[in-house]
């Protein structure tokens, strides 16, 4: 049991195991509580009580006697299930159930103690607990309504289900009536499953870990695999995103749904499930590939996506809302209104406003309630959901970075400033509605959503609206589910604009910035387009009976940037690439008479702009020997193989555009490489390494390989630098090219990664198409491969396409071939 809560302790929170706990996450955390988030339902079930309940302290040796408590009923309860038989009593299981629910408690470890030296035998466990029963039941003092009474009770039937599953003859119940419980919940246990603060399994449950969602359902998710917590350390230290290698091992379907199981309950309990009533397997196999198919239609985000709202279903919510909004700010002229019905009428305006904000602005209608209504910046409290700017016309919305490794300051001088915002035009013109008023949403979340299901539903039924589209939970959920799907590959703009938690764009979010106003910009281009043909795109003037007053923008941004705060100045790297080349000018004009020392020197340098060229260009992780063959490059195209991504089945593997200086300066590299080793013939040409990734462990099939120096990047460490005997051969990592920077340049290479965090923010901020951008940098999921089988992706129109981009930014930074 201890192997169980561990297992699932590390499954990594990116994993689409959490998908199933979406509907898990309202309410776990209550008055001061956490409770089972499937409440009347399954609480009583034995694998959930081995699931939910921790002992009070599991730091305490009483909590592996609580674990095998647990392990007592789920053993039991498994017999059961294997050997068809049934407990004796109807009730029994429920009130067993009831000494796993109750004993972890500290007020109970009256308990533990007793049966801690039995609990590893089923039989004299069996006959403890009903010993305690039965001392229960012959004290006249503890019964009404004092717990342990009741839990003496609990222990008699425990010890029956035990007794009962392992035949093992035992009569603890002699009255002939049924219990008083009756397998029921009464409304004193309620709560029985809560765990207060005192209790480890309070803050085990309050773990935001343990309630993450993913894109997946719970019948169709990703397997995935996820590096250890060591390596996630260090991989944040050098810059690079750990869930970058939660890799997609497998599409998975729930069981149910893979065998057809449509949710009616079997007419025959024990027959439901046999072999003679499942499916072929064949029918099983081609429905699961079919699934795997949908899984992988569903992470490339095609425009026709049923999940993506449709338009006709759009204008339908906007204008029934624009009616309900005009007719509930003007009253009746026929006949004169009650208190009562002005009440009524000024809650519908409220909310039919609250849920318009909510559907324009991506924001759930709790956070509307809340929203501020500023004049300037500095009015913006500490902590705010939304906030709106009405002399403007401007949304605002807090943006917060991802987790980083922390940067000292003279690292942060070299990297771009971030505004902690992110701003778009109310180019709709809703939030004016705001202008001047101190309270615009004065009710609870419950009465704005009670006056929703009564009010606008039905019209919005009426008017052909689906379902899903009509339930105001969703409001917040229907324009970035037009956003989502506008472009494949671009995940990043609509979870940055509506604050989603989209596992889709959490790889780009951790690598990308950008300009404030090319967001707004695509607010507008996409709203824009939804609005064709809805008769609100066409420029009106505000009214307080009007809920939509169009109006394209007309507020300039000025040049800010938001999302990656590690985004190294352009500029810093110029410098850097200028220092580099004229320290090896500077060589290669005197290299006729260079001496040993100097030869050193000059070859570490070139290995170091090479790399940083390559780093640059391709986008290549900080990692040990990211090009163990500069060999495997292909003129003709201008590509490189790539593949230092782990994978099994390599489906990580790569081709990466290269520039031609970055081409050429390869070319100079190899040819130095045989000119260093006919110089030095007694320089190693081999260098020993650990075998760490997939790469190198299948084309050597051990722990460890011989990497041959002629055809890579690497530097040369000595005791001695003018003694080639002393001279070390050191293997290229992100680590060691930043600390050769920083000799040339300090600070300027602010952290290992830094090269793929500026090429993915250039290429984004240049208008490179976001599927190029993801297949350069290898940031695809499961589904998107561009190299696979299925694929239908261009290769040639790839070269074509992100070639100018990347010779342009070699030309902004300065990096030019050199040989030496």
């Amino acid at each position: 049991m201890r192997e169980w809560h561990e297992t699932i302790l590390a499954i990594p929170d990116t994993d689409d195991l959490w998908s199933v706990a979406e509907h898990l996450t309202r309410g776990i955390q209550s008055q001061g509580t956490v409770r089972p988030p499937l409440k009347g339902h399954t609480t009583s079930h034995p694998v959930w009580c081995a699931l939910w309940h921790i002992y009070h302290n599991i730091d305490m040796a009483d909590a592996q006697v609580y674990e095998w408590l647990q392990a007592h009923l789920l053993a039991a309860h498994i017999r059961f299930m294997l050997t068809g038989e049934h407990p004796r009593r109807a009730d029994c299981g429920y009130n067993a159930s009831m000494v796993i629910r109750k004993a972890h408690h500290r007020v109970f470890r009256w308990l533990i103690l007793e049966i801690q030296d039995v609990i590893a035998n089923p039989g004299p466990l069996a006959n403890r607990l009903r010993r305690i029963k039965d001392r229960g039941s012959a004290s006249t003092q503890r019964k009404g309504h004092d717990e342990d009474y009741h839990l003496t009770r609990y222990c008699g039937y425990l010890a029956e289900y035990i007794a009962d599953a392992h035949q093992i003859p035992m009569d603890v119940f002699r009255e002939t009536t049924r219990s008083g419980s009756g397998g029921k919940r009464s409304r004193s246990q309620q709560f029985v499953d809560a765990m207060g603060p005192d209790h480890s399994g309070f803050w085990y449950y309050s773990d935001n870990q343990l309630l993450l969602t993913s894109w997946g359902t719970a019948d169709y998710r990703a397997h995935g695999q996820a590096p250890c917590k060591a390596s996630q350390d260090d991989l944040s230290a050098s810059g690079i995103a750990p869930y970058e290698f939660d890799v997609d091992e497998s599409a998975e379907v729930a069981f149910h749904t893979l065998l057809g199981d449509t949710g009616e309950p079997a007419r025959d309990d024990h027959t439901a499930g046999a072999p003679g009533q499942l499916p072929p397997l064949p029918s099983i196999y081609a429905r699961a590939r079919g699934m795997a198919r949908r899984i992988a239609m569903d992470t490339q985000r095609l425009r026709v996506e049923p999940s993506r709202i449709r338009l006709n279903q759009l204008h339908k919510i906007l204008h029934t809302l624009e009616e309900v909004f005009s007719q509930a700010s003007t009253p009746s002229a026929q006949i004169s209104e009650s208190e009562k019905d002005l009440k009524d009428r000024k809650l519908r305006r409220e909310t039919a406003l609250l849920a318009s904000i909510a559907l324009i602005s991506g924001t759930p209608p709790s956070a509307v309630r809340g929203v501020q209504c500023v004049a300037r910046v500095s009015d913006l409290p500490v902590a705010y959901q939304l906030a709106y700017n009405p002399d403007f016309r401007m949304w605002m919305r807090p943006y917060v970075p991802p987790p980083r490794h922390p940067l000292g300051e003279e690292y942060r001088e070299h990297l771009v400033a971030t505004w902690p915002r992110v701003v778009f035009e109310d180019i709709l013109g809703v939030g004016q509605h705001l202008r001047n008023v101190e309270r615009p949403f004065t009710h609870r979340d419950q009465t704005y959503k009670k006056n929703w299901d009564k009010t606008l539903a039905p019209l919005l039924e009426r008017a052909g609206v689906e379902r899903r589209w009509r339930r105001f939970e969703n409001l917040a959920s229907i324009l970035p589910s037009w956003f989502a799907w506008a472009e494949e590959g671009q995940h990043l703009p609509a979870a940055l604009l509506f604050d989603s938690q989209d596992p889709l764009a959490r790889v780009h979010h951790f690598y990308t910035a950008w300009q404030r106003s090319e967001l707004a910009r695509i607010y507008y281009k996409e709203l824009h387009a939804a609005l064709d043909g809805s008769g609100l795109d066409e420029p009106r003037d505000y009214a307080e009976d009007r809920l939509w007053s169009y109006r394209p923008p007309s507020t300039e941004i000025t040049e800010s940037w938001v999302g990656n705060d590690r985004l190294p100045r352009a500029e810093s790297i110029s410098g850097l690439v200028n220092d580099l080349r004229q320290r090896l000018t500077m060589g290669v004009r005197r290299s006729r008479h260079l001496d040993v020392q100097e030869w050193l020197q000059t070859h570490n340098l070139l290995t170091a702009y090479t790399a940083l060229g390559l780093t640059l260009a391709a986008g290549g992780r900080a990692i040990r020997t990211p090009v163990p063959d500069l060999t495997a490059r292909h003129s003709a195209t201008g590509t490189l193989a790539l593949q230092e991504k782990d994978r099994a089945d390599g489906a990580h593997a790569r081709l990466v555009v290269l520039p031609q200086a970055v081409l050429q300066q390869i070319e100079h590299y190899l040819t130095h490489l045989v000119t260093l080793f006919t110089a030095f013939p007694a320089l190693p040409i081999t260098l020993s390494c650990p075998a760490t990734k997939f790469r190198d462990r299948s084309a050597y099939g051990t722990d460890t390989f011989e990497l041959d120096l002629r055809k890579t990047c690497f530097f040369l460490d000595a005791a001695d630098e003018r003694d080639p005997a002393s001279w070390r051969p050191v293997e290229l990592t992100g680590q060691r090219l930043r600390s050769e920077c920083d000799r040339i340049r300090p600070y300027a290479w602010p952290f290992d990664n830094a090269g793929r965090h500026l090429l993915r923010s250039y290429l984004t901020g240049k208008g490179c198409p976001a599927t190029l951008i993801n297949t350069h940098l290898g940031h695809w999921h499961y589904g998107e491969e561009p190299w696979g089988h299925p694929s239908t992706f261009d290769p040639v129109r790839y070269r074509q396409t992100i070639g100018p981009y990347l010779e342009e930014l070699m030309e902004e930074i300065g990096y030019r071939s050199l040989s030496a």
